[in-house]
């Protein structure tokens, strides 16, 4: 359905102050859609406003729609009846009973099928949901890597035919910096975890391994653990006490400013992102553009995301992960080719291509 055409999104997501991951992609979507298309309007229904960068284009119309409880599943469904589009775009959570036949919904990652431990059951109930939602409401699917693709379709090999996959990409003001600022005041070399701090992401290995490599290795680096506490971090708190020698050089700084991100992942030796599972993993095309060499899992969509950029290690490995620590460490042409490579692979994905496939799957509906 090309031309002119009313398309609807539930923009809530991009509303919250500090977003991480979902939300992150549905404003980076939004933030994205008017250069790739000023043919369509757009109503962007929420029940927080917006940033003003997000509703400024002329032919994006905010429908602030505020609602303390449940707005998804009762503000949402009215709003739609009140200005409905022709078509619907759900970027995250089920979609409205009253959105048009003609709507597409976007599945992001199994990981509450995956780590049902890291969820309580009542997110595991509404993911459930969600899923069975989409898969009944939506004409087309869309996943977010190949990967995730290949998990709905084990799930509900019926929605076979309605998938197609969308890659994201990174955080677009990312760049490459010669002379990084020492954010941290670490003044050593240091490796980088960025993500939260918990089981899926293999934290407790990270600092396991690392105590391995300074041990082999003889290596001068900190590690550093950037994020949240996340599910088993008590467990990950205990792998850092146990070394006496070592626990020192294990930094752990919290959640990092989005403005000293940047700096952050430009001083690494490495981005170590031996994650056990990603339904896409923006965090190493964020380090492959910031000029980062990347340490990664050769398993769930890593490998579709980073190519032949990145070292790849069995997550469950230990041994492996410290030995490609200590061989990044030790050889400068492998860095510089890696840093090449991974900024060479970054430009394969950027936010205006996943905004126009989108768009270009809307308008075929």
């Amino acid at each position: 359905m090309a031309g002119d055409m009313i398309i609807g999104i539930d923009a809530s997501k991009a509303a919250i102050k500090n977003r991480t991951g979902v939300e992150n992609f549905v404003y980076e979507l939004i933030l994205n859609l008017p250069k790739v298309d000023k043919d369509h309007i757009f109503f962007l229904y929420t029940d927080q406003k917006l940033p003003k960068v997000l509703h400024t284009p002329f032919n994006f119309l905010q429908r602030y729609r505020p609602f303390p409880f449940f707005w998804n599943k009762i503000r949402l469904p009215f709003a739609l009846r009140e200005s409905m589009p022709d078509v619907y775009l759900q970027p995250a959570y089920m979609i409205p009973f009253s959105a048009p036949k003609k709507s597409i919904a976007i599945i992001h990652d199994f990981a509450w099928a995956k780590f049902p431990q890291s969820y309580t059951c009542k997110d595991r109930f509404l993911q459930k949901l969600t899923l069975r939602n989409i898969v009944k409401k939506a004409q087309k699917i869309i996943c977010v890597s190949k990967s995730t693709k290949d998990d709905l379709v084990s799930y509900y090999p019926e929605a076979k035919e309605r998938i197609e996959v969308v890659h994201l990409a990174g955080n677009s003001s990312l760049k490459k910096i010669t002379h990084p600022r020492d954010v941290l005041g670490i003044k050593e070399k240091y490796f980088l975890s960025v993500g939260r701090l918990e089981e899926r992401k293999n934290t407790k290995r990270i600092v396991e391994a690392f105590y391995k490599a300074k041990e082999t290795g003889n290596l001068p680096h900190k590690l550093v653990l950037a994020g949240k506490p996340g599910f088993g971090y008590d467990s990950i708190l205990g792998a850092i006490s146990q070394n006496e020698r070592y626990k020192k050089d294990v930094v752990v700084p919290g959640y990092v400013k989005e403005q000293d991100i940047n700096d952050l992942f430009s001083g690494a030796e490495a981005l170590l992102y031996p994650s056990i599972y990603e339904g896409f993993g923006i965090t190493a095309l964020d380090a492959m553009k910031s000029g980062t060499p990347v340490i990664t899992s050769d398993s769930s969509s890593l490998p579709e995301v980073v190519g032949n950029a990145a070292i790849l290690v069995d997550p469950l490995d230990i041994s492996q992960i410290a030995a490609k620590m200590v061989q990044i460490a030790g050889n400068k042409k492998l860095r510089e080719e890696l840093i090449d490579k991974g900024l060479r692979q970054a430009e394969k994905f950027s936010w205006p291509k996943t905004a126009r496939e989108i768009i270009e799957l809307l308008e075929k509906l």
